[in-house]
């Protein structure tokens, strides 16, 4: 995404966007698609 954007070269932003496509896919790998719980009250 960085070179799309045109600031390949900064280190810091290629690490940003590396930190966020982690915490996408822990966030994903950690999501409980199945549980189907409802609580009505």
């Amino acid at each position: 995404m960085c070179f799309v954007l045109g600031f390949s070269d900064d280190e810091r932003a290629q690490n940003f966007y590396r930190a966020v496509g982690v915490v996408i896919i822990l966030v994903g790998a950690l999501t409980d698609y199945q549980n189907q719980r409802l609580t009505r009250d």
